[in-house]
């Protein structure tokens, strides 16, 4: 029987974390041990899986998965989306990024440590502004928060 992935599902990796599973609803990764996440790998409409040659282990796995919508029967020639393939990201796992854009604020606010009224560095160029962000996107960062002048 060949399973596939559910659509809102990717499957992602990181420097030191190789093994995960990013949810595109809740927009977390769950990370599993590398024996179950070869079987999660497999679900991708092209593998046919013998399931009396899993172990007892990697079955409970694939029905739970299937219980909980991750994967389902694949329909004839139906394989994973381009944006579902594995993907293996050169950094460490990061959900989050804190990116102080400029620096340039004059407010001086009590809560704040962003205030440099002389603005020494100046403010990033478009160009600049996109390099950093493609940068973040290809490091697997999944939620920016941006603040600045």
């Amino acid at each position: 029987m060949k399973y596939v992935l559910h659509e809102n599902y990717r499957l992602r990796g990181y420097e030191k974390l190789p093994t995960g599973l990013f949810s595109t609803l809740t927009r977390k990764v769950t990370f599993f041990p590398q024996d179950l996440y070869r079987v999660l790998l497999r679900c991708n409409g092209a593998y046919d899986f013998d399931l009396g040659a899993l172990s007892e282990r990697e079955l409970d796995f694939l029905h739970d998965l299937e219980e909980r919508g991750t994967v389902r029967p694949a329909r004839f020639a139906e394989t994973l989306l381009p944006e579902q393939v594995y993907r293996r990201y050169p950094a460490e796992y990061r959900r989050d990024c804190h990116w102080s854009i400029t620096g340039c604020c004059n407010f001086q606010c009590r809560h704040c440590f962003m205030s440099a009224p002389q603005a020494k560095h100046g403010a990033p160029s478009w160009e600049q502004l996109i390099d950093v962000a493609d940068q973040l996107a290809e490091c697997g960062v999944f939620n920016v928060g941006i603040t600045g002048g």
